[in-house]
């Protein structure tokens, strides 16, 4: 994929400077980073409620020692490019490709904080393992879509005259049925692990996130590579304030 011609991403580039131009990634790295900041401020409660319980957290703390210096190197980040958008658009690349790292860590953060409810062993081990489990499957399925994918790519899926990145692919299709049955068969295991209450909630919610993460996540890899090798995917800051002026117009 990395030696095709620009024509194999014709489709994509209009998404580049719409859909996901730099603006819009901002604007998604905002979302990302504002779900991070619940899910941060509702683990730090926690940890800091198990320590003062005497409950030992070393490994737990690492985890959420990570989780906290991406959070506040995205916060930085983010504080620049508000403040000075003119850095957005020079460092549009950096943004494609922290979306993709951002949309990653993301996908796993929440099932961390699963496990920080289960600190008190309430819900046994199962749960280590259930969570263990969850992210190789997901991890699988993501690495199986991103090959199908990239096939599709080759065929000319992006082309001019493209079906699109998840166009007529039927083994993309059939995966996404696999995905389907993954996910029951999990959520399944999950009443007997948590039991039929409200604390399942959120594990059902997250798992769903995580292998939805997975497949939308494809499109952004894709236009990070494309962002790197094409200097037509990047939208310069006078190509979006002629943008933004003719739509006020409008």
């Amino acid at each position: 994929m990395w030696s095709l011609e620009e024509e194999y991403f014709f489709k994509l580039k209009k998404i580049a400077h719409s859909r996901l131009n730099p603006s819009s990634v901002l604007v998604y790295l905002v979302g990302l980073w504002l779900y991070s900041l619940v899910m941060l401020g509702i683990s730090t409660w926690i940890i800091k409620l198990a320590i003062n319980n005497g409950v030992a957290v070393p490994f737990v703390f690492i985890i959420y020692s990570c989780f906290l210096v991406i959070f506040l190197c995205v916060f930085v980040y983010l504080l620049m490019c508000l403040f000075w958008e003119k850095i957005l658009y020079k460092t549009q690349k950096v943004a494609t490709f922290l979306m993709v790292l951002y949309t990653i860590v993301m996908s796993v953060e929440p099932l961390f904080l699963c496990r920080l409810f289960a600190l008190d062993e309430s819900w046994g081990k199962q749960l280590d393992y259930w969570i263990i489990i969850s992210v190789t499957i997901a991890l699988i399925q993501f690495l199986v879509c991103f090959q199908l994918v990239k096939k599709g790519i080759l065929k000319g899926s992006l082309k001019k005259d493209g079906t699109g990145l998840f166009g007529e692919n039927k083994p993309l299709k059939l995966l996404i049925q696999i995905m389907i049955g993954s996910y029951l068969l999990l959520v399944f295991w999950l009443f007997f692990i948590i039991g039929l209450s409200t604390n399942i909630i959120g594990p059902i919610i997250f798992l769903a996130l995580m292998f939805l993460f997975s497949i939308a996540i494809q499109e952004f890899i894709i236009l990070a590579i494309c962002r790197y090798r094409f200097s037509s995917f990047n939208v310069s800051y006078e190509e979006a304030t002629k943008y933004r002026v003719k739509k006020k117009r409008r």
